[in-house]
């Protein structure tokens, strides 16, 4: 039980530290500074798939931490099985024509919850960056134009966060 902690405690450890790397890259990216100015959508969209790169290595990663303890363990026969396994377990697909021996078993659950998580966080993160893409290209158009009064400006401002989503959808 301990070594799954301890997977698990590596697995979420790699994620945070990379999303927190991610994040502070993609705010000083001059894609997001593109958006204050241009209407273009080119720098945006290169961002992301940049980001969906970086995810994909990061949870590449994390399948093989799980993989190479299945290996290290002799819970698999080889390093391609364990590495297979690891990846069709955490993606929680499942297709069951490898299994763990019977004192590995419960690693499976634990590793597919696990690989759940991780996905919601970079699901959440890949849409945290499209919110402040959005944000910031909405305010620079508040902002910017010249048809909208102080107070039209000061209403769309507060509109926007109070209420984000319907705000977002009005403007």
């Amino acid at each position: 039980i301990l070594a799954c902690l301890g997977l698990l405690a590596i697995t979420v450890a790699m994620h945070s530290i990379g999303l927190v790397a991610m994040m502070g890259w993609v705010l000083r990216s001059p894609a997001l500074a593109a958006s204050r100015t241009t209407t273009g959508a080119l720098p945006p969209i290169w961002l992301l798939v940049r980001v969906v790169w970086v995810l994909m290595a990061l949870h590449v990663l994390e399948i093989a931490v799980w993989g190479v303890f299945y290996w290290w363990r002799a819970a698999m026969p080889d390093i391609e099985s364990a590495l297979y396994f690891s990846g069709v377990t955490y993606a929680t697909i499942g297709y069951g024509d490898l299994l763990l021996p019977a004192e590995w078993r419960f690693f499976a659950p634990i590793e597919g919850v696990t690989g759940i998580l991780m996905g919601g966080l970079s699901t959440a993160f890949f849409f945290a960056i499209l919110a402040i893409w959005l944000f910031i290209a909405i305010f620079a158009d508040i902002f910017t134009r010249p048809d909208l009064s102080g107070w039209a400006k000061a209403g769309w401002v507060l509109l926007i966060f109070i209420l984000p989503v319907i705000g977002v959808l009005i403007y």
